[in-house]
């Protein structure tokens, strides 16, 4: 019996594809400590607050924000998308047109796991007698998007050149199929040709997936959960606590071991 991997198609997004990519977020993020936390406390879905940032995203100039998806084909020959990466380009132009890639079996040998930058800004609607802790989910969140703030001032400095890995997730179904390392790598790729650092913002189980790829923590943010709790229990946790999460922030230098396609190129793909 065969055990061969399946085909990864990568292919841009377009905006029928929200509600879809929002689910397979929320999917990943199930069991992350301060995706959940932010849910039990606010009553929010967590696909919900993801639409519009995804929304956002696709509406940005393609030369200047690309959310890249993974498909993988059934054995009727249908296709399923299983994972999507945004990535920004900060000071140059990214591949305005991006045609349907192919990876092969060969290139599937480290699994990855699901990551989500925690870098949503939607504004899912709860219901008030759902909300048992906005006030300490407010103050963490002034927290971390403060420290997001500073830490892209750092990293993207006026004028520089480089790439953002702003998010990248995966449904929890198909992690382990190498669809984390395509996504990475089509992004990857693009920064080698041009010469450009990429940078990520790494959640507190994402940053091993990122360091395989030669990524360096640069700064991080550590945050015990359990202060912006609320007296809110961790339903995974047999002691109900949310403990220390770390947000790392990585810096990957450009290579040329990933550059495929010379200085010229405008579009990845065969």
């Amino acid at each position: 019996m065969s055990h061969l991997a399946p085909k990864i198609l990568l292919r841009s997004a377009n905006a029928s594809l929200v509600p879809q990519l929002a689910q397979i977020s929320s999917l990943a993020f199930a069991t992350d400590s301060h995706t959940l936390l932010k849910r039990l406390s606010t009553g929010t879905d967590h696909a919900e607050d993801m639409a519009p940032v995804l929304e956002m995203w696709i509406s940005r100039p393609r030369e200047r924000c690309q959310i890249i998806t993974a498909l993988i084909e059934n054995e009727k020959g249908e296709r399923e998308v299983v994972g999507w990466a945004c990535w920004a380009f900060r000071g140059f132009d990214g591949p305005f047109f991006v045609s349907e890639k192919t990876i092969g079996e060969e290139e599937r040998k480290v699994s990855e796991a699901a990551i989500l930058l925690p870098t949503e800004r939607g504004k899912g609607k709860a219901k008030e007698e759902e909300r048992k802790n906005p006030e300490g989910i407010q103050r963490l969140g002034e927290i971390t998007n403060r420290s997001m703030m500073e830490w892209s001032t750092k990293l993207s400095p006026e004028g520089s050149k480089n790439m953002i890995l702003c998010a990248i997730t995966v449904n929890p179904l198909f992690q382990g199929k190498g669809v984390g390392k395509a996504l990475i790598s089509w992004g990857l790729e693009i920064a080698d040709c041009e010469g450009v650092y990429t940078w990520v913002h790494a959640s507190d189980a994402g940053w091993r997936a990122f360091e395989k790829r030669g990524f360096k923590e640069a700064g991080r943010l550590e945050v015990d959960l359990d202060e912006y709790s609320g007296g809110v229990r961790n339903p995974l946790d047999e002691d109900g606590k949310w403990r220390q999460y770390v947000f790392r922030y990585m810096r990957r230098e450009a290579g040329d071991e990933l550059c495929i396609c010379g200085k010229e190129r405008n579009q990845v793909g065969g």
